[in-house]
């Protein structure tokens, strides 16, 4: 998928939880956001010691908002890719939670150790859905992004002469 197509369709999608996703539609997007914050940073550091009205609150969290409905639901598809359900997200967010609540509250090295093993566990569980191909042809959540993408140029029918 090029990248018009991938930013086109990630916003097009944006609530959509059914379906599948291919990883270059996670991926362009990502990169785009990514350089987007990248490209703030600055101007944060800039605010940071300064008093910012109320609309920066709110436009933040509706860019926070704006970006996260669609970044959910494209995770949630290419879960369904690897043809898995997309409740899944939930246990990463819950042992994240875990993670997070037990570097805060643990006051031993044994739960900071326990903390850093959930935060990889969580680390490593996104990097598989995200890197990996999903499972080639259709499954529960429906045909393969990859194969439609490829038999979009090939339906054309041949005519021999």
């Amino acid at each position: 998928m090029t990248f018009k197509k991938a930013i086109a369709s990630y916003f097009c999608k944006c609530a959509v939880f059914r379906g599948r996703s291919s990883r270059s539609e996670y991926w362009w997007p990502e990169l785009l956001q990514q350089s987007g914050w990248l490209a703030l940073l600055p101007i944060s550091f800039m605010s940071a010691n300064l008093y910012l009205p109320e609309w920066t609150i709110i436009l933040w969290a509706f860019a926070v908002f704006a970006i996260g409905i669609p970044k959910f639901a494209v995770f949630v598809r290419r879960l369904h890719d690897l043809d898995l359900t997309g409740w899944w997200l939930l246990l990463l967010f819950f042992i994240a939670l875990i993670a997070n609540l037990a570097g805060k509250w643990g006051e031993t090295d044994e739960v900071a150790t326990l903390s850093v093993i959930l935060y990889l566990a969580v680390f490593f569980g996104w990097l598989w859905v995200v890197c990996v191909r999903g499972t080639k042809g259709d499954n529960r959540f429906g045909p393969d992004p990859l194969a439609s993408a490829t038999t979009s140029d090939a339906s054309v029918p041949v005519t021999q002469s």
